[in-house]
């Protein structure tokens, strides 16, 4: 399996898999696992809609256990037009690059401190709570597909008028990408498979 193949076959199972623990709203185990990565993806959102001088008119950053399907939210006012779709856009996906620095400042950490077992495991909390907070809900795919098929777009037609060897420019940034985010996704996979094998016990126990 490539690492392109691997790296998207996890986040789609992460996706599935925690929508399957959301579906557990009673549990003490779900609020254990969202309390701190529901504040950290709503931060995202509200940071980035402050520096696109949106206006935000209402925020949720502590999870919401009675409602599984809004578990915290930032509303803003849009821009209009094509400047709405990209602001739109950026702050849908803001979590994705919150988590993705936060990810590189741990792989740097990581590489320049001696790790023993307590760094490693301070290290596997972070990484569960920064992806966790990482994957986008169905609202933030909404808000940020119409500035994502625009951009993909735009792309693609620079692309067309001038032709650039992409693979070389992006293979060694792309390779370090996955190199970083992969490991952590799999920990990630690891921690919410335990997460549904234990809230399937409980169920089944009650």
């Amino acid at each position: 399996m490539s690492p392109i193949t691997l790296f998207v076959t996890l986040v789609l199972v992460n996706f599935v898999l925690r929508l399957k623990i959301r579906s557990t709203s009673s549990s003490w185990l779900l609020k254990l696992i969202f309390t701190l990565g529901v504040p950290l993806h709503e931060a995202a959102h509200y940071i980035f809609a402050k520096i696109l001088l949106l206006k935000v008119t209402n925020t949720q950053f502590l999870p919401n256990f009675k409602d599984k399907n809004k578990m915290g939210f930032v509303q803003f006012i849009p821009h209009r037009g094509l400047v709405g779709a990209l602001t739109n856009m950026l702050v849908g996906i803001a979590p994705l690059l919150l988590g993705f620095a936060i990810l590189f400042i741990v792989y740097n950490q990581e590489k320049n401190i001696d790790t023993n077992a307590l760094s490693y495991l301070g290290i596997g909390l972070t990484t569960v709570v920064v992806m966790q907070s990482m994957i986008p809900s169905w609202q933030d795919i909404k808000i940020a597909l119409k500035g994502l098929c625009i951009t993909f777009t735009l792309l693609v037609v620079t692309s067309l008028m001038f032709p650039v060897r992409w693979e070389s420019i992006t293979s060694y940034e792309l390779t370090t990408l996955l190199e970083v985010v992969s490991p952590h996704l799999m920990v990630l996979t690891l921690y919410q498979v335990t997460a549904v094998l234990v809230l399937t016990v409980l169920k089944n126990r009650n």
